[in-house]
């Protein structure tokens, strides 16, 4: 994987942190200084990340979602991967996971075995042909069924997206 993109990732993930924290923070009524103190870290941070110009801890990234009721996946949320999402559950009965496939997923995660996990991963994977294996390896073990194709799904989105800015970029 290439530095610009990397860097391109970053960038975005930058952005979308530093929008939705803005937002987040004045939905919940809370100055800079209130968060920073519920969340036990200095304003300048929240300042800063709130900029676009911090480079974030994941703990940070934690502690500050944390304190605002909310997962940190919120926080990192970009409009695609919502969109991504709205689109899975609009879509989600036409290109579900077979209920055989769902069915073993389940059961070999059930049985708490570290290699069973990978074997449920593996058909998530399979099922998605495609689309990102990782993205349906992490879904299929989390949520078999429409965990696997949102996994595989967002997968293949921060793959394109950020592919197709390289392209543009070189054009």
């Amino acid at each position: 994987m290439s530095n610009h993109y990397l860097d391109l990732q970053r960038q975005q993930i930058n952005a979308n942190l530093a929008k939705n924290l803005v937002l987040a923070r004045n939905a919940t009524d809370l100055t800079q200084s209130n968060l920073a103190q519920i969340a036990n870290i200095s304003r300048a941070t929240i300042a800063q990340i709130e900029s676009g110009e911090g480079d974030p801890r994941l703990s940070t990234i934690i502690d500050i979602a944390t304190s605002l009721g909310i997962s940190p996946v919120l926080l990192l949320i970009g409009e695609d991967e919502l969109n991504a999402l709205i689109n899975l559950v609009k879509e989600y009965e036409e290109e579900n996971i077979s209920d055989e496939d769902k069915e073993k997923m389940e059961f070999l995660l059930s049985t708490g075995i570290k290699k069973n996990k990978i074997k449920a991963a593996k058909i998530g994977i399979a099922a998605t042909a495609g689309l990102s294996s990782v993205g349906a390896a992490i879904g299929s073990v989390l949520l078999p069924g429409i965990g696997t194709i949102v996994g595989a799904s967002f997968g293949a989105l921060v793959s394109k997206n950020f592919k197709g800015k390289d392209d543009e970029k070189e054009k």
